[in-house]
């Protein structure tokens, strides 16, 4: 039952814990939102895509049967307009037959693109019929990574280009099998498949739009892709990005690739982060703006570099820029760091103007109230070098040294103080908890910083400490956090102080028992009390008119417990006739069972 705390800020950290997860699962569970409605709004988009290919490889099948004559429209399209924009008129004659020729070229245009990617024509314009034999010249838009879906079967030249961008690099020309009129006219569909489950159908053709330039339309107008955006029919539906915008909206968290070729389409945010990160070379090119570049992550590492690969003469100018500065960057996420570094590195005479910059304005104590600044505020007093600068910490901590102590922050700059200071030095800081002792002890982080106290004092300090403790006992017992202060100096073994507190506790045990927090500074005081101190509490207990509550008690019962162990001889066998009484009680309460299984009692 009993405990100590002798850490600092173990409860800010486990609050701050909590509410960083809670944060961060919200913020998860936003992410995959826009994530889904990212994929819906692109579904939407590729059935709409696919629809219009599948219209536009029907009449393109239609066309290579002979199906267009003069007088009829190759396009399914009842509005008289051909998918470029041109008007379709029915005619006859060689007007009629210079417009079949024209609507071939575009089918064969579009067909180029959309499908084979190639420059070589796919039909036969004195037949209508599909001249398979050129198909060996075109370029495979199935094709990714080395892979093919179609095999050996297909009849398209596996090319770099057909991946992307780039110079064309033939793997195979020349052994292809002919294709079938419907291997061509089926779409293949990619399936994109995003971590977590979710899937989304992506016609080939669709997917190979995704590799024309940006602002590139199709020739027959029917898809334009502007910034990474997908545009149907000259509309600008929501916008819904390939590359940059769901980027985005995954963060780093999903990808999305194809499934086979796993050819990624989306790269994580990640990456596009580590691509744009400035890169820094010489100290000389970025004189003038070390202090802006001081506050960002990669240019503080480069700085960082800096002072462990240069000399003097680049710390100097480093300082040079950033010494007016100091303060703000002591309180940067970034800055902090490079200031630790440089007071590392720095000489006396650099660290003197340091010091004369943090403590003229008595600035030093908001800076340790900082999360960021109390690290660089430690290293300062970790690289103390002289009396005079230790002097200057002092005086500029001094004022506000009790707040520090009740800080979340500034309490390790205490106790750093502690750590790296000489007694004498820590003086100010004895003095304060001596002075503010009830309100430092019953404080969540003031009370382990008392204790740390109490460890780094030496003679007349740490009697003068541990005298305020005992002589505020009865108070700090029933304290959440001042009841450890008080076990603490039980146990340092030291006879005067234990007595001490005994005596300000007595003729309150009964009522202190049966409190959560200072029942267990009780129960310490029976386990480390001397015979007769130790009888006394026994006394004090077994004789109390509150004794059948503390049985029934879920504190006190652990109480009388503990002086069940401790009580020998006659004090043991009076304390167990004071029970008796309470038999028939104590057999039905879930905690007077447990004093049964102490005692003679239980027949």
């Amino acid at each position: 039952m009993n405990a100590s705390v002798n850490g600092s800020g173990l409860y800010g950290e486990m609050d701050y814990n909590a509410s960083a997860r809670a944060l961060l699962q919200a913020h998860r569970y936003q992410q995959q939102i826009e994530v889904e409605q990212r994929l819906r709004e692109r579904q939407y988009q590729l059935q709409q895509q696919q629809q219009q290919s599948m219209r536009f490889y029907a009449s393109l099948q239609a066309h290579a049967n002979g199906a267009v004559g003069p007088g009829s429209s190759p396009f399914p399209s009842s509005r008289g307009h051909s998918p470029t924009g041109s008007s379709v008129r029915p005619s006859t004659g060689t007007g009629a037959a210079a417009h079949h020729l024209k609507n071939i070229r575009n089918h064969e245009q579009l067909w180029n693109v959309q499908g084979a990617g190639g420059g070589t024509s796919v039909l036969s314009h004195s037949s209508g019929e599909l001249n398979r034999s050129s198909l060996t010249n075109s370029i495979c838009r199935y094709y990714a990574q080395g892979y093919c879906s179609r095999g050996e079967a297909c009849p398209f030249l596996h090319t770099q280009a057909s991946q992307g961008f780039g110079s064309v690099r033939v793997n195979s020309g020349s052994n292809f099998k002919e294709a079938t009129r419907e291997d061509r006219l089926v779409t293949d569909n990619k399936v994109l498949t995003r971590r977590g489950g979710s899937r989304v159908a992506t016609p080939a053709v669709f997917a190979n739009g995704l590799q024309r330039r940006k602002g590139e339309s199709l020739p027959n107008g029917n898809t334009s892709q502007v910034n990474g955006h997908a545009y149907v029919n000259g509309h600008h539906p929501s916008p819904v990005s390939f590359h940059g915008d769901v980027q985005n909206h995954v963060h780093g968290e999903h990808s999305l690739e194809y499934e086979g070729s796993r050819h990624a389409i989306v790269g994580t945010q990640h990456l596009s982060q580590q691509n744009q990160q400035p890169k820094y070379n010489t100290l000389e090119e970025v004189e003038g703006r070390i202090f802006s570049i001081a506050k960002d992550q990669h240019g503080c590492r480069f700085l960082q570099r800096k002072f462990d690969e240069g000399g003097p003469e680049d710390v100097q100018k480093i300082f040079q820029e950033i010494i007016e500065h100091i303060i703000e960057l002591m309180t940067d996420p970034f800055g902090n760091y490079l200031v630790q570094k440089l007071l590392e590195v720095c000489n006396e005479g650099q660290r003197m103007e340091i010091l004369h910059v943090v403590t003229e304005k008595g600035e030093l104590v908001q800076i340790s109230l900082n999360m960021h600044g109390t690290r660089a505020v430690q290293k300062l007093i970790e690289t103390l070098k002289s009396p005079e600068q230790v002097a200057m910490v002092i005086a500029s901590l001094k004022q506000g040294v009790v707040t520090l102590i009740k800080d979340l922050n500034g309490n390790h700059v205490v106790q750093r103080c502690l750590q790296r200071l000489s007694t004498e030095d820590s003086q100010f800081i004895f003095d304060a908890a001596a002075a503010h002792c009830v309100e430092i002890a019953t404080h969540r982080h003031g009370c382990c910083v008392l204790q740390r106290c109490v460890d780094f004092a030496s003679g007349s300090q740490r009697q003068r400490l541990v005298a305020e403790i005992a002589a505020n006992a009865l108070v700090l017992s029933q304290d959440p956090f001042g009841n450890y202060v008080v076990q603490y100096i039980l146990d340092l073994g030291m006879p005067w102080a234990s007595v001490e507190v005994m005596v300000r506790l007595e003729g309150n045990y009964p009522y202190l028992a049966m409190q959560k927090f200072s029942s267990n500074v009780v129960e310490k005081c029976l386990k480390l009390a001397g015979d007769e101190n130790r009888t006394r509490i026994v006394r004090e207990i077994m004789g109390s008119p509150r004794l059948g509550q503390m049985l029934q008690d879920p504190y006190a019962n652990y109480v009388v417990q503990s002086a069940l162990t401790v009580a020998k001889g006659s004090l043991h066998t009076g304390l167990v006739d004071a029970i008796r009484p309470h038999l028939s009680v104590l057999r039905s309460s879930p905690y007077g069972k447990r004093i049964l299984s102490r005692t003679n009692l239980k027949k």
